[in-house]
């Protein structure tokens, strides 16, 4: 699911920086930028708390907490993501000149996708608590940027002129929604048949909400670091740039698609393992998606480090080269973050939540400060090092706090440490 959700992205990055344009491109990636942080009251923590819940209930086998956590997640967004909506349509109303014209036509529209991707990310949580992988990321992480692709290769063979911002956030709307809608079937013929005949419903509003503060400030400090380099060279510089540096984000992820794929994939058996007490299955798992994480991220970076021009020019085009030498240190960033990043990943779903929000706090502040001092001299070049540097630090402060708190390794150093082979741990 993961290679495919990567093959989807990429060839969705690839028709709209041909089809755009660099500059045209940059004002795309920036409004979505600033969406994704608008979304953060709305999405909050919500995708990671119901990934924990659903697969905690379906072990238990309580329907009735199950159905709570889903209908009331459900309401959360509704009613959250109303009210984004209406406050920054009236803003945007109110101030029309506070950005450019471009960005302004296409933030009207994106805003409608805050609360639409919320519902999405949350039913494709309750689809991995499920252990339905593959088909909890088949509608947003394949069909939609695929859908996308496919409506902007279209729209600019039919179009007179070239195509605007707007008109691309337009056919993303679209996508967005038959991808939800795809979404919701797929949820419905899923959820378990015990539910559905369970007219119980269980709350724990109180204890819900409680893991939900530090899990949301989780998420709201890395949409901050992953958003925080593209809005400041769209501040600075010109929108042409960031479509450069979009670029350049676009094919590391390639990089870390090993660690983000295995690690969706194991978040149930961690959870379940955590649940039963079985520590040394919880080290063996841990151990292997770290293990194969690492190597995967390493052999992309090589690939990208030897021949990442080659790789720009073929993909995207020439007007794309200058997108090179952030990709190198970002892909190297990547690899370090392969190496150790299954600490928080484990920290989150084990309840540990407030060592890696501690750890996100440094890494955040980090990426800020460094993006500030280094992107208005260097560009590109510079935010690429504050965002690759701070990751690495975030990441390995995870690695310590998780073997303190559990005693789990969550790194391929595992391999060379009796500590933490499964024998040792019985």
């Amino acid at each position: 699911m993961r290679v495919l959700a990567v093959l989807a992205s990429l060839l969705s990055s690839i028709a709209l920086a041909r089809t755009l344009g660099p500059e045209t491109y940059g004002t795309y990636a920036f409004v979505l930028s600033v969406i994704a942080l608008l979304a953060l009251p709305v999405q909050m923590g919500l995708p990671t708390l119901i990934t924990r819940e659903t697969a905690s209930a379906v072990t238990l086998h309580d329907w009735g907490l199950l159905r709570g956590i889903w209908s009331w997640s459900a309401r959360l967004i509704l009613i959250s993501g109303a009210v984004i909506v209406a406050v920054v349509v009236v803003g945007l109303m109110a101030f029309p000149n506070i950005m450019s014209l471009e960005r302004y036509q296409a933030a009207l529209w994106g805003i409608w996708l805050v609360p639409l991707l919320a519902l999405a990310a949350a039913r494709e949580a309750a689809l991995r608590g499920l252990k339905a992988v593959f088909l909890s990321g088949l509608p947003d992480q394949i069909l939609r940027p695929l859908c996308l692709a496919a409506l902007v290769v279209v729209a600019g063979l039919l179009a007179t002129g070239p195509l605007s911002a707007r008109c691309v956030m337009q056919l993303s709307l679209v996508s967005a929604i038959l991808a939800f809608l795809l979404g919701v079937v797929l949820l419905l013929r899923k959820r378990p048949v015990e539910m559905s005949n369970s007219g119980r419903v269980v709350t724990k509003q109180a204890q819900w909400l409680r893991a939900i503060i530090p899990l949301s400030l989780i998420v709201g400090l890395q949409m901050i670091r992953e958003n925080t380099d593209i809005l400041m060279l769209g501040f600075w510089y010109e929108d042409s740039d960031v479509g450069l540096y979009r670029i350049a984000l676009s094919i590391r992820t390639l990089v870390v698609f090993g660690l983000v794929a295995l690690y969706l994939g194991a978040q149930p058996y961690i959870v379940s393992a955590f649940t039963a007490g079985d520590r040394s299955k919880l080290q063996k798992i841990v151990r292997a998606v770290a293990t194969l994480s690492f190597l995967s991220s390493l052999a992309v970076a090589s690939v990208i480090w030897v021949e990442g021009e080659f790789v720009i020019r073929l993909l995207f085009g020439d007007a794309y080269e200058g997108a090179y030498t952030p990709l190198v240190i970002l892909a190297a960033g990547s690899v370090l973050h392969a190496l150790f990043g299954l600490g928080g990943g484990v920290l989150t779903m084990t309840g540990h939540e407030k060592y890696v929000l501690w750890a996100s706090v440094i890494s955040v502040a980090l990426n800020v400060i460094g993006n500030a001092l280094l992107i208005p001299h260097y560009g590109t070049v510079g935010a690429a090092i504050a965002t690759a540097s701070s990751l690495a630090v975030g990441e390995v402060i995870k690695y310590f706090m998780a073997r303190r708190c559990l005693g789990v390794d969550g790194s391929a150093f595992a391999w060379f440490s009796a500590e933490y082979t499964g024998e040792s741990r019985r």
